[in-house]
């Protein structure tokens, strides 16, 4: 963004420096082309260039001095056509016999290192996915066996409530109210503990995602289809019940 790039046709650039804008930041340097840097080497500044994250998104980002000498390289970034990796892969390993017969070529693929640099993220949105998966099968195991008892273990009261001229959309709601102020209750206290944790987790990243409302909106809503999933398995049963009462009214009629 100021200066220029390092060159071959300057011979002093083995002593230069290009530093990123933190870096003129962190040494407060209002025009840094041009000054005098002490340091592994006696040399000038010759270019400035855009911060860039020389670490995970954890970490703020850090200023950073970037040196030519080519004496020290050890390793060399080679990007090729998307498509024609097979044939660079020959190329590069012709080259490298040329250069270094006698040492094996090792190398990676970028993505890998930045792959590793989030594994334990990665790591725990897995075990976070698996565990609430679980979680929510258990649940709807014992929501689904408490709901056929509760309307097994209320049968007579469903029969005289039917007798009394209740309908069944009546009678599923109140067998349902209970269950729905226990949903109520565990939103009210779940997603404030949930924000909070997820306040936290995030804020050992110096760059992350804001939370969003919609996010908790959605668990809620979840969590309520849950619970009206099993109000329909529960209107099932009301009916079943409904036309057992029915058919013992004709029998005893």
């Amino acid at each position: 963004i100021d200066g220029r790039n390092f060159s071959p046709d300057f011979i002093s650039d083995s002593v230069n420096y290009i530093i990123t804008e933190e870096a003129a930041r962190r040494m407060k340097l209002s025009n840094p082309v041009g000054q005098f840097l002490n340091g592994p080497t006696k040399g000038h500044i010759v270019g400035v260039i855009k911060d860039f994250h020389s670490s995970g998104l954890q970490k703020a980002i850090q200023p950073v001095i970037i040196a030519m000498n080519p004496n020290v390289a050890r390793r060399i970034f080679i990007r090729y056509e998307s498509g024609n990796l097979e044939k660079a892969m020959e190329h590069i390993q012709t080259v490298y016999q040329k250069v270094s017969p006698d040492f094996p070529m090792e190398y990676s693929f970028l993505d890998e290192p930045f792959g590793r640099q989030y594994q334990n993220e990665i790591l725990i949105g897995k075990l976070a996915t698996g565990f609430t998966v679980i979680a929510i099968f258990i649940s709807c195991l014992g929501l689904f066996g408490l709901s056929s008892f509760t309307a097994e273990k209320r049968s007579k009261e469903i029969s005289l409530r039917k007798v009394l001229g209740a309908t069944v959309s009546q009678i599923v709601v109140l067998l349902c109210k209970d269950f729905m102020l226990v949903i109520v209750v565990a939103l009210l206290v779940g997603l404030p503990i949930a924000w909070w944790g997820m306040n936290k987790f995030l804020e050992t990243f110096q760059f992350r995602t804001e939370l969003s409302i919609s996010v908790f909106i959605v668990t809620g809503l979840a969590l309520l289809a849950i619970e009206f999933h099993f109000f329909l398995r529960w209107r099932f049963s009301v009916k079943k019940l409904h036309m057992d009462f029915d058919l013992i009214c004709r029998c005893n009629d």
